[in-house]
């Protein structure tokens, strides 16, 4: 016996949109800012993050960014200085206490 059964499939389909054009797209980055997804027509890709991969920012967040990179910029800058400042002075200390270490052994042998 041949018994025949008709079955309704459910499928989900995930369709993507970019939340600033609003057009249906394949790809969609995330901003780094403001989480929206967004397609590359709307992307603004920052290579200077200093990681392997770029960072994605919507029109808006990349404006307000740039804006605030170039403060964070020369504050990053000085507290490099101080932190070369601050690292020489604590070789210098090492070096000197082996110094010593050096010639508290040198006057034991004698």
């Amino acid at each position: 016996m041949i018994k025949t059964e008709v079955v309704t499939i459910q499928k989900t389909i995930k369709e993507y949109y970019c939340d600033v054009c609003k057009e249906k797209v394949k790809k969609i980055y995330r901003c780094q800012l403001c989480h929206k997804d967004i397609c590359d027509k709307c992307t603004m890709f920052n290579y200077d993050s200093g990681s392997d991969y770029p960072d994605y920012y919507c029109y808006e967040c990349f404006k307000i960014y740039n804006k605030y990179q170039e403060i964070i910029k020369v504050v990053e800058d000085a507290c490099d200085k101080e932190i070369k400042e601050i690292e020489t002075k604590m070789m210098k200390e090492i070096h000197d206490r082996k110094n010593q270490r050096n010639t508290n052994q040198i006057s034991i042998e004698k």
